[in-house]
């Protein structure tokens, strides 16, 4: 749908109200600039449950703002702002950039446990050189939730089961869709086939947006639960006829979800629409 995309990116001196002691945050003298993460690169979120020893997630990380000392890395299970519900997993020194590891056997001492279909959030705590601290808890949501900023405050760990084809049939919710072509909580046909490791799905365009409709078909590796889509024919966006699409993704049979990143729309070989990202759960 969106065949133009702008992105404003915004730059700005994040105000910091940080964790320093006796500091006044109403007097202006008080105030000073803060830090926060930036994301570079998600490399893996996804804990395989049939391989835990093995497994771990990851991101790449820079700052912004005053100079980090330190990052104390916690999760909890589900989401919460509430840092008595936090469960320290370590504490690592910060470089410029770096590349945040948390293993499966970290998260399951520091919670007692790791359960198939769970999704856990990590929380990254900011200790700058001068001593203050930020995360989530003290940084204004909004900052965010701002794509231009993006911030990587906190990040997840969903487990992941074996792959169960018989679980990706019948109506899957729309619950992220960048494209636009989908509210939330909009309708979208799966099934599964053609063959034993393939889903096939009846997504973009949308009846709202497009004719010609052709299912697409997925193709899951099993081993990991990654999933390419070949480039292949999804129909008309009214006079843009031939539209077709290639992607990369994830299926999680314990929460029954469809995960697609990097989407790239072509039409007569030209790029239509690309980074496009849609997230399906039964």
């Amino acid at each position: 749908m969106k065949k133009y995309t702008i992105i404003l990116i915004s730059v700005f001196m994040l105000i910091g109200f940080s964790c320093k002691k006796n500091a006044n945050i109403y007097d202006f003298e008080t105030l000073t600039i803060g830090s926060y993460l930036t994301l570079d690169k998600v490399n893996n979120t996804t804990i395989d449950y049939a391989n835990l020893a093995a497994s771990k997630v990851s991101i790449q990380v820079s700052s912004k703002g005053s100079p980090v000392e330190k990052l104390a890395i916690y999760v909890v299970e589900g989401a919460s702002l509430d840092k008595t519900a936090w469960k320290l997993i370590k504490t690592v020194p910060f470089t410029q950039a770096i590349t945040l590891e948390v293993t499966a056997a970290e998260i399951s001492t520091a919670l007692g446990a790791i359960k198939p279909g769970n999704t856990y959030t990590i929380y990254n705590e900011i200790e700058t050189k001068d001593g203050r601290k930020f995360s989530s808890i003290n940084m204004d949501a909004d900052f965010e939730g701002q794509a231009g900023y993006q911030m990587a405050m906190s990040w997840t760990a969903t487990t992941t089961c074996p792959y169960d084809q018989s679980v990706f049939t019948g109506s899957f919710s729309v619950t992220k869709d960048t494209w636009q072509d989908y509210a939330i909580g909009d309708l979208v046909d799966v099934q599964p086939g053609p063959g034993a490791n393939q889903i096939t799905i009846f997504a973009y365009p949308s009846p709202a947006f497009g004719t010609n409709r052709k299912g697409v078909v997925l193709n899951v590796n099993p081993a990991d639960r990654s999933v390419v889509i070949p480039e292949q024919l999804v129909g008309d966006y009214g006079a843009d006829t031939d539209v077709s699409m290639r992607g990369t993704g994830s299926v999680n049979s314990c929460t029954k979800t469809i995960t697609l990143t990097g989407i790239v729309f072509m039409q007569g070989g030209a790029v239509y629409g690309s980074g496009v990202q849609l997230t399906l759960k039964k």
